[in-house]
């Protein structure tokens, strides 16, 4: 049903207004600031005076847009600045902006906010990878005889951005094939140069990290293993496509540039990048549509979407936290868990939250209960790591698995990844009534049971041995039930070695003398072939291939119509045999025995020539 104006706010207001009074913290709006999204260009537009409000950004998916009465005050606002959600403000500038009838859809600019709490830094394990101690780890050490990832696998991350010069990072940074350092934008993506992400606040094509929250995400997904520096990610090995959608010195981020962000990724998907999975450690309580539709449309393209869950400690089922709880099939919601497999003091919790992973607790002990990963303090600082706690964190755990199994399993469709990812998971008790089924990542059962049984790791085709061993195809070329690496006759289907005979001819003994046939000086010459049929006007001749010695049993079986088949029996030495003045398409199956000496010969009992029809 198409709502009306009114209607379409009122809805609006219904959606906003239950944030304003279950939410603790304030939601802040970007002032005056709405994110519009258009009908069908067939939509007739208003008259140009008409128009009350002014376009500041846009693009194909969606634009922002300002009252005309606020422009000058828009205009003269730093980067920064916000104002409260006022419900009632927002239904009567939507009301003006939504008489123009190309207008869809019309929600504030709503300021979102990361999850992560910062701690000091002085723990080196990352107890997440591997405890030995506790048992507390997702079982990477398991997932890593198996794969410890893949160049080719993307993996987006939206978040504040990446320090492009850490060096557990630089070597997985992924590197734009479409659009080369030329000052041109060859992949017509609205960026010029955009090498490795961009920055969808300032509009830039370079992501460089402004707060540190993004690298520590990074180096969580895919910090570089085995290079003797730092810590390892989930990944050794991955494609980091990062978008920053931080502003400097801001502490949050403003919805059309997420929005934006996920259209960015969707567009290197389409572009041929083999993006399979995005990180979003980040979020807040407002419903966005045009971040909805541009998560949908990633959904379309096969692109799983990792999202934290929050640290409110609050339940999501009954207060979402988007982009987490958007009702997508692309979407993963993941809780916090400490160092102990309980859920973390701050981690948010529900039905709606799929899975947990490890996100730091403090209240363990310190640094020695949080995540350790890359970090750079400053927008010019040098290589760092620090310690973290948060949903966060918990998220990129989830995401650097997937994006192990998507390089050890590059077939897989999205839905695939994430059925492998909850039914390989812990289903742990303390976790039962806080997130779904008790869900815990386990990495190393993931690439278990996307690998079950493999004692042939090196060889795609084969997860066992078998008869030929690995590496060597238990294939029966001719369906004998014994493989070719095996049988001595394989296009033979009747031997599986050469025997007395040799392949291709049997070595039976039909008189029984225990000489196989071929050898036979009583048999050569002697047994004849199968009889041949021909058919003549209202005659049937039966040919036989003469022998002395051997006498032939026809067992002859004729049908005409519906009546009766009639059977006959005919022995004799001669050459042929004759059934004549058949009616025409008469019915004649005609079947074999051979005596020799007056004893039946083995493996000859009636068989069937064929069935033939008289003309």
């Amino acid at each position: 049903m198409v709502r009306s104006g009114s209607h379409r706010i009122a809805f609006l207001v219904a959606i906003l207004s239950p944030f304003v009074t279950l939410c603790a913290e304030p939601i802040l709006t970007a002032p005056h600031t709405y994110i519009i999204e258009r009908r069908s260009t067939s939509v007739n537009a208003l008259s140009a005076e008409d128009i009350s409000y002014a376009t500041i950004e846009g693009n194909q998916h969606f634009d922002v847009v300002v009252p005309d009465r606020y422009v000058p005050e828009v205009s003269a606002l730093a980067v920064t600045g916000a104002e409260i959600l006022d419900v009632e403000k927002v239904a009567r500038d939507c009301e003006e902006i939504m008489r123009d009838p190309t207008i869809s859809t019309c929600e504030p600019d709503v300021m979102q906010r990361l999850f992560a709490v910062p701690n000091d830094p002085s723990f080196n394990l990352q107890w997440y990878l591997r405890d030995v101690l506790r048992d507390a780890d997702i079982e990477a050490p398991t997932a890593w005889d198996y794969t410890t990832g893949s160049s080719g696998v993307v993996i987006g991350v939206v978040d504040t951005g990446i320090y492009q010069n850490h060096p557990d990072l630089a070597p997985n940074l992924w590197t734009n094939p479409n659009d080369p350092v030329d000052g041109l934008d060859n992949d017509s993506n609205g960026f010029i140069d955009d090498v490795h992400g961009v920055n969808t606040a300032l509009e830039t094509s370079n992501p460089e990290d402004l707060q540190g929250h993004g690298t520590h995400v990074s180096g969580i997904i895919a910090s570089r293993g085995n290079n003797a520096t730092g810590g390892s990610g989930v990944m050794w090995n991955g494609s980091l496509a990062v978008v920053s959608i931080a502003s400097a010195g801001s502490g949050g981020f403003y919805s059309h540039d997420l929005a934006e962000a996920f259209n960015y990724l969707y567009e290197l998907k389409v572009a041929g990048n083999n993006l399979r999975v995005i990180n979003v450690s980040l979020g807040g309580n407002s419903y966005v549509s045009a971040i909805f539709n541009a998560l949908s449309d990633l959904n379309d393209v096969d692109v799983l979407v990792v999202a934290a869950a929050g640290n409110e400690d609050s339940n999501n089922d009954s207060v979402p936290v988007y982009p987490a709880d958007y009702n997508l099939p692309n979407i993963i919601s993941v809780g916090a868990t400490g160092p102990t497999q309980e859920l973390a003091y701050y981690s948010n919790y529900g039905t709606s939250v799929d899975i947990a992973a490890p996100g730091g607790d403090v209240s363990f002990g310190g640094n020695s209960g949080l995540i350790y990963s890359t970090y750079s303090t400053s927008v010019t600082g040098g290589s760092d790591y620090k310690y973290l706690q948060g949903t966060s964190m918990a998220a990129p755990v989830v995401t650097g698995a997937l994006g192990l199994l998507a390089s050890n399993k590059p077939s897989l469709s999205g839905s695939q990844l994430k059925s492998l990812l909850f039914s390989s998971a812990d289903s742990l008790p303390q976790l039962a009534s806080l997130v779904n089924s008790g869900r815990f990542v386990n990495v190393g059962a993931l690439l278990a049971a996307a690998n079950p049984d493999d004692s042939c790791p090196a060889d795609p085709a084969k997860t066992a041995p078998g008869v030929c061993g690995c590496g060597t195809a238990d294939t029966d070329s001719d369906g004998d039930g014994s493989p070719d690496c095996v049988d001595g006759c394989v296009s033979d289907s009747g031997k599986t070695s050469a025997g007395v005979c040799g392949c291709g001819v049997s070595d039976v003994d039909a008189n029984n003398n225990a000489t196989p046939d071929c050898n036979d000086p009583v048999l050569a010459g002697v047994v004849p072939g199968a009889p041949g049929l021909k058919t003549t006007k209202g005659k049937v001749t039966v040919t036989m291939n003469a022998r002395s010695g051997v006498l032939y049993l026809l067992k002859v079986t004729t049908k005409f119509g519906s009546s009766k088949a009639k059977t006959s029996y005919y022995s004799s030495s001669a050459p042929t045999y004759t059934l004549s003045r058949l009616k025409a398409k008469t019915s004649v199956s005609v079947s074999y025995q051979y005596y020799l000496s007056g004893t039946p010969v083995v493996g000859s009992k009636y068989s069937t020539v064929k069935k033939i029809s008289s003309k």
